[in-house]
C-alpha cells in the first residue's frame, strides 16, 4: 500500500522540479539580459516579463501543494499504522 502512495508522490515532486527548473532558467536568463539592456525601456520590459514568470512559479507551486500535502499525509499515516501493527503483532 505504501508503494502505491509514494510512487505518485515522487512523480509529482519530479514533475514539479522539472517544470520549476525550466521556468527558473528562463527567469535567470531574462534578468541577466535585463542587466545588459542598452535602454531603460527594454530593461523594464525584461524585468516585467521576469516578474510574470516568477508569479507563474508561485502559481505552479500553489497548484502542486495540495496534492503533495495530501499524498504526504497519507504516506505518513500509512507508515505509522503499518509500524504500529507490526510492533503490536510482534509482541
Amino acid at each position: 500500500m505504501f508503494t502505491f502512495i509514494v510512487l505518485p508522490l515522487s512523480f509529482l515532486h519530479f514533475s514539479l522540479s522539472f517544470s520549476y527548473h525550466i521556468i527558473k532558467n528562463h527567469i535567470n536568463s531574462l534578468e541577466a539580459l535585463a542587466s545588459y539592456a542598452p535602454t531603460c525601456f527594454e530593461s523594464r520590459h525584461l524585468w516585467q516579463e521576469s516578474r510574470s514568470d516568477a508569479l507563474s512559479i508561485l502559481h505552479l507551486k500553489f497548484l502542486y501543494f495540495m496534492p503533495s500535502y495530501l499524498l504526504s499525509f497519507i504516506a505518513a499515516t500509512t507508515t505509522v499504522n503499518s509500524s504500529y501493527s507490526t510492533n503490536r503483532n510482534g509482541k
